[in-house]
């Protein structure tokens, strides 16, 4: 007896998105960025010069400091830590694993998180005043500029937040805690008005 089984993904939030406003003036919108991959990529000791090239010539991107990005089309390197990196790229643009860790070895440690990950988009002119009231960083856009990526915490769970545009921050939580992210960044919008 043959089975036919058909797996569906699900988005660890269910395509989550809402808008509020106005909140002085303006509205806020959060919606689930659901159609990423997040590859890990580690600098293997001495490798720095072959992670460039491999970063360089299969993805076409520079390799940031820490606490910064590089974008090229669809795909973004975050620079989380020295010689540490999240690659944030469209599903369909995703390797499949065992292709990427051949054209990898020995250029760079990779893991594929995709499945690991809760991903939230905020945008709109009053996000940061949202944000200030969850996120310890200072968000002013002299302290987190257009392409800043930082690890944080919001309600005593681990964040990652990258602004991508002068009102969008696009936010990572685990997945395992992904509801209570959610709460959280809805309750704080919602504590704003």
């Amino acid at each position: 007896m043959t089975n036919n089984y058909r797996l569906t993904a699900i988005w660890p939030l269910n395509g989550f998105e809402k808008s509020w406003g106005p909140v002085s003036g303006e509205f806020i919108s959060v919606r689930e960025v659901g159609d990423r991959s997040l590859i890990s990529l580690a600098i293997p000791l001495d490798g720095t010069a072959d992670f460039e090239l491999f970063l360089s010539t299969k993805f076409g991107l520079k390799v940031p400091k820490p606490g910064k990005t590089d974008t090229k089309d669809s795909k973004t390197i975050m620079g989380l830590a020295r010689d540490q990196f999240f690659l944030s790229l469209p599903f369909a643009e995703n390797p499949a694993p065992p292709a990427l860790l051949k054209t990898a070895t020995g250029r760079a440690y990779i893991t594929d998180q995709s499945d690991s990950w809760a991903h939230l988009e905020m945008t709109g002119s009053d996000v940061r005043m949202a944000l200030e009231r969850i996120c310890p960083l200072n968000l002013h856009p002299d302290a987190f500029a257009v392409g800043d990526v930082a690890r944080t915490t919001m309600e005593h769970l681990n964040v990652i937040i990258l602004r991508t545009d002068a009102h969008t921050y696009h936010l990572m939580s685990a997945r395992s805690s992904a509801l209570s992210f959610l709460h959280a960044v809805t309750t704080s919008i919602e504590n704003t008005r």
